[in-house]
């Protein structure tokens, strides 16, 4: 009997562990708007928290409406020099299909980005990494 209560403790305490990346993002600013490019945007200031929860593949930013992407696609990642880049193929809350890529530049002010990519749009947030 206490062999299995601690098992299940064990293997309860395995499987509660997240892997759970969390971002502040702190300007934003639309790269292409109805399918506008646009070739120098302004920078819209942010206080949005990002998390990346790869256990429950799932991206989300809390704003004003919550914007939820489940990964559809795995990981893929790109490394140029110092800069690493992730991308993910995500369905958004309405099941429509974008892209979530995040972006590592240990050279820029802030070292995290993140871009959501639709057909017809594409924004980015700069961020700073939590804990």
């Amino acid at each position: 009997m206490r062999y299995r209560l601690l098992l299940s403790v064990l293997l309860f305490s395995f499987s509660a562990h997240s892997q759970v990346y969390k971002f502040r993002a702190l300007g934003f600013a639309f790269l292409k708007y109805n399918d506008v490019v646009a070739d120098n945007p302004p920078w819209t200031p942010a206080d949005i928290l990002v998390t990346l929860d790869y256990d429950k593949e799932k991206i989300t930013l809390y704003n004003k409406d919550d914007d939820n992407f489940d990964i559809a696609t795995k990981v893929k990642k790109v490394t140029k020099g110092d800069m690493a880049i992730w991308a993910f193929g995500c369905l958004d809350k309405n099941g429509v299909t974008c892209n979530v890529t995040f972006l590592y530049d240990p050279s820029g002010n802030h070292e995290y980005s993140i871009m959501v990519e639709y057909s017809n749009q594409e924004y980015i947030y700069y961020m700073d990494k939590i804990d």
